[in-house]
């Protein structure tokens, strides 16, 4: 990792220096679930990242050994990008604000692993849907509606149980 002069010695402070801006994660996100990885893939996200922001986002993910560049064309040189096992280590993380921002600002949740959405309501149903937070968060690509987890990495239940339920929906 890359020698940095932090400004607090908070854990939470020190890792929102690193990825704790509007962008980082979402590049994180495109290049574990959605297999981007060249700068124009990364661009063509549906969030439209600025090349300039793009270009420092992947320097810095490089710099603090979260991405590795790999030479895949030599003229003009073009670089693939691979997150390594520390930037894999932030998949917890992305699941959890995932599941936070679906519980609060509503929509389904995506399951990465099968490439699914499914909503999630206040009586605690759950049914396959296409709504416009889960469109926003998968692939262009994804042309089917499949399920998404319901592990405990979506976050840790508190003593009582909650009144929304989820159950994982197998779609393999």
């Amino acid at each position: 990792m890359a020698k940095h002069d932090f400004r607090s010695t908070c854990s939470i402070a020190r890792t929102l220096e690193l990825v704790g801006d509007k962008w980082t994660l979402l590049v994180v996100r495109d290049l574990m679930w959605y297999g981007k990885q060249t700068f124009q893939a990364l661009q063509d996200s549906a969030e439209h990242v600025p090349s300039n922001i793009l270009s420092e986002r992947l320097k810095r993910l490089a710099e603090w050994g979260l991405m590795q560049r790999r030479v895949y064309q030599q003229r003009p040189v073009r670089y693939s990008y691979h997150l390594t096992d520390e930037g894999r280590s932030l998949e917890p993380v992305l699941l959890q604000i995932m599941g936070w921002g679906h519980k609060h600002l509503g929509g389904g949740r995506y399951d990465p692993k099968s490439g699914a959405s499914i909503a999630v309501s206040d009586t605690g149903s759950s049914k396959p849907i296409r709504s416009q937070v889960s469109r926003d968060c998968v692939s262009p690509d994804s042309r089917t509606e499949r399920a998404i987890p319901s592990r405990s990495d979506l976050g840790p239940r508190s003593g009582k149980a909650s009144g929304r339920t989820v159950r994982r929906l197998h779609a393999r």
